[in-house]
């Protein structure tokens, strides 16, 4: 059943190596401690000046909701220096990897049928991903985290995912539940859209459950042990961003284990009755990737609904 969008089905590829940026001019003409001290300096500065951290979510999917309220969420408060961020919903079909049709979709219970509003706020960014750490761009990604938590309540449901819901998410992110409210009826997935997460996809290896996360193009498990935001503290370089994180206790030694409460207001509803979040984690099964799979006919929204009905409890 493909009616959660936690997986990937994409053939298994060798990860990318990190983009290295070369210096102009003669490595011959370079001489002298001064010279090798200023080389490394503005090699440390480039490297410190910008992490690029990609976020693949799959919008039905408990598993997005869990990673994304304990890992993103509170990194888009603490201004880390030189942080960009590409995130965008995941929604073509894990079996062709294309957009199934139509999607958005009014179908209840499937990916496309929960992708409007997620859309409508991060769609207008697509153009510029990735993209630093505006306050429009943090407040896009942050309404967006809530919706998917309400999008993904639970069976039965702890909570409800009504426009009311959305428009309270609008409110408590400062996102422009104006222009969000306008696009909400007629919605289309963008040309650059669809594009920028075919490329995406290209890239994920298979087998794996959403989110797909990316740091400076390499693929990390989103069940990692160390924490995202350690990887990309250390990948910053000193800052005081990250030194006032770790000092204030923001984070837990390992969130995935122990989700700190003191900040977790949105997923608490979710993620703190009778430990939701590990039996979601343990009833997110991950299929097999494509390679040796029997080739599937391209979804169209019916089947999706369908194969949700079929997956009841996931």
């Amino acid at each position: 059943a493909i009616g959660r969008s936690c997986e990937a089905h994409s053939p298994p590829r060798r990860p990318r190596s990190r983009e290295v940026h070369c210096f102009g001019g003669s490595a011959s003409m370079v001489s002298g401690p001064a010279s090798l001290l200023s080389i490394a300096a503005a090699l440390f500065s480039q490297h410190a000046a910008a992490v690029h951290l990609e976020v693949y979510y799959g919008p039905y999917c408990p598993n997005s909701a869990s990673y994304l309220s304990i890992n993103v969420k509170p990194m888009l408060d603490m201004a880390i220096p030189g942080l960009v961020l590409t995130m965008l919903p995941y929604a073509l079909d894990p079996a062709t990897g294309v957009m199934p049709t139509p999607c958005p979709s009014r179908f209840p219970g499937t990916p496309c049928g929960v992708l409007a509003a997620p859309l409508c706020a991060l769609q207008p960014f697509v153009s510029s991903l990735p993209h630093a750490m505006t306050p429009d761009y943090v407040s896009a990604t942050k309404f967006a985290i809530c919706d998917l938590v309400h999008a993904n309540h639970g069976a039965p449901a702890f909570m409800t995912h009504t426009k009311d819901d959305i428009h309270r998410c609008a409110e408590q992110s400062d996102a422009d539940w104006g222009a969000i409210e306008a696009c909400l009826p007629g919605v289309t997935a963008s040309a650059a859209y669809i594009a920028k997460m075919t490329k995406a996809n290209e890239r994920l290896p298979g087998g794996k459950m959403a989110p797909f996360i990316f740091v400076d193009g390499q693929f990390v498990e989103n069940a990692d042990p160390e924490p995202l935001w350690q990887r990309i503290c250390r990948l910053s370089g000193p800052n005081d961003a990250c030194d006032n994180a770790l000092a204030s206790g923001l984070f837990e030694a390992n969130p995935l284990v122990a989700p700190s409460h003191t900040w977790h207001q949105w997923a608490t509803p979710l993620f703190g009755f009778g430990g939701l979040v590990g039996a979601v984690l343990v009833l997110a099964v991950v299929r097999p990737s494509a390679k040796g799979r029997k080739k599937e006919e391209p979804a169209d929204a019916r089947r999706l609904m369908d194969d949700t009905e079929d997956s009841d409890g996931m």
